[in-house]
């Protein structure tokens, strides 16, 4: 699983009406970069951000690196620097003039063409009305309309990713039941966080990870608020279609 993500600058556009307005989106927006940190960490994530940005007009009228510079949580602007220095790819290609639609209007400007054809989610600045959406379209000249998820909360951006809640049914241990033996589940939650976003889907709702030579296999258990939740437990290799267990690897 790999999902790319774009903070495109065109998600700036004097949008804010107060400095609380501006405080408040740009730690959101930080936020929402926080929540993608353990896909990061993992490699199943790719984010990059058009750095223009910074030069853009969020309200008040004074650019966003101004702003950011201002900001009275000191701690939220040093984030700013780390996850868009350190953490993103600069998206720095070619741009083109698009238009961004949704069911609240249109929003037209220029965007990196990395990030229209090779993204799969936006995550936006809060206040413009066409980015409300959770999705929207692209449409430059020349290429087909792309359409994208589009996240301004980090709620909205946990939805890209499915999440692990342990079930009382998977002990640490494999254990009898009336129905049979009931498969173990070794991992501590956080470990299990991980092998579940690295691992790869057979279904909606059946996964397959990996850990430390030993196979998992990840159940859907819920969707809630949007967001797929699994369940998990040990299985033997044999248990694996025998693909995914080769794209799993040694």
């Amino acid at each position: 699983m790999m999902v790319r993500v774009a903070l495109p600058a065109i998600s700036v556009a004097s949008q804010a009406k107060s400095r609380a307005d501006i405080e408040r989106s740009i730690e959101l927006l930080v936020r929402c970069i926080s929540a993608l940190l353990l896909g990061l960490n993992l490699g199943v994530v790719r984010f990059s951000v058009d750095l223009r940005v910074e030069g853009r007009v969020l309200g008040m009228d004074e650019l966003l690196i101004q702003s950011i510079n201002r900001m009275t949580e000191r701690q939220i602007a040093r984030l700013w620097f780390i996850y868009t220095r350190n953490r993103a790819v600069s998206s720095d290609q070619d741009f083109v003039e698009a238009v961004v639609s949704s069911a609240e209007g249109e929003l037209e400007g220029t965007i990196a063409t990395d990030q229209i054809a090779d993204a799969d989610c936006w995550i936006s600045f809060t206040g413009a009305p066409v980015l409300r959406c959770g999705k929207v379209r692209v449409q430059s000249p020349g290429r087909n309309t792309v359409g994208l998820e589009n996240a301004e909360k980090p709620e909205s951006v946990a939805r890209w990713f499915p999440r692990y809640e342990a079930s009382a049914k998977h002990r640490n241990e494999e254990y009898a039941t009336a129905n049979g033996p009931a498969s173990p589940m070794d991992l501590s939650a956080s470990d299990a966080s991980s092998v579940l976003l690295t691992s790869i889907a057979e279904s909606d709702r059946l996964r397959y990870g990996k850990h430390r030579g030993q196979y998992y296999a990840f159940r859907l258990t819920q969707i809630e608020n949007g967001q797929p939740v699994f369940h998990g437990y040990a299985i033997s290799e044999n248990e694996v279609p025998p693909a995914l267990c080769a794209a799993l690897g040694e």
